[in-house]
């Protein structure tokens, strides 16, 4: 009986020592195969899963304690350099429609519409909230996807560890935004963060669902 193969990538995304990893996921499987006999497939399937996430903040704090200042070093430059590319079209989004957004409050500023209904009433223009908003959204999501994906796939050790401060960095840029952008609405910081976060999630999901093998390369070998 094979364990739940995905859970074991994303364990592997978080390992640094190879004897730790294989005493973890020995322990697992050995669990996970009574449980099997005892309540069923599904039922352990679930505990593996449930065992393994919660497993995970234990590993990169393990990292965040035990990580050399090499290590260290060269995970924050591999880190801010994917950020620094990632962030650029972001930014350049986001700046784009504050722009946009400025032009048409001052042209709301003076303007008005005439109704439909032909009798010389007047409603005012409204701001197009979706369409100001959206387009710095799907910028920013695409790119934490693909920043998130090419840092997992490049980093051969715990890729996921690095994947995690990358999201941190993400959301210290849409704390930051408000600060510099006055002119976007505080709900658009909001669902930008959010956004952020499940694109960098993502990506680094997508990183460790390559073959197997692949991911299992990932892990330290004893000469690291």
């Amino acid at each position: 009986m094979k364990r739940p193969p995905f859970v074991e990538r994303l364990l592997l995304g978080f390992l640094t020592d190879p004897a730790l990893g294989d005493a973890i996921l020995g322990d697992l499987t050995e669990e996970w195969r009574t449980r099997i006999t005892r309540d069923g497939r599904v039922s352990a399937n679930l505990w593996y899963w449930g065992q393994a996430i919660r497993t995970m903040p234990h590993l990169l704090r393990d990292w965040c304690v035990n990580a050399t200042r090499r290590d260290v070093r060269l995970r924050l430059t591999g880190i801010l350099v994917v950020f620094g590319i990632a962030a650029l079209p972001a930014a350049a989004a986001h700046v784009r429609a504050n722009i946009h957004l400025a032009i048409a409050r001052l042209m709301l500023g003076s303007w008005s519409a005439v109704s439909a209904g032909g009798g010389g009433q007047t409603m005012p223009l409204t701001l197009n909230w979706p369409e100001i908003t959206g387009v710095p959204l799907a910028v920013s999501a695409i790119c934490a996807l693909a920043g998130a994906y090419v840092l997992g796939s490049r980093t051969r050790i715990a890729p996921l560890v690095s994947v995690c401060w990358l999201g941190a960095a993400w959301i210290a840029f849409s704390a930051a935004l408000p600060l510099a952008l006055r002119g976007l609405p505080s709900f658009h910081f909001v669902a930008l963060a959010a956004v952020l976060a499940v694109a960098t999630a993502s990506g680094g999901i997508l990183a460790m669902l390559r073959p197997l093998h692949t991911a299992r390369s990932s892990a330290p070998s004893s000469r690291d």
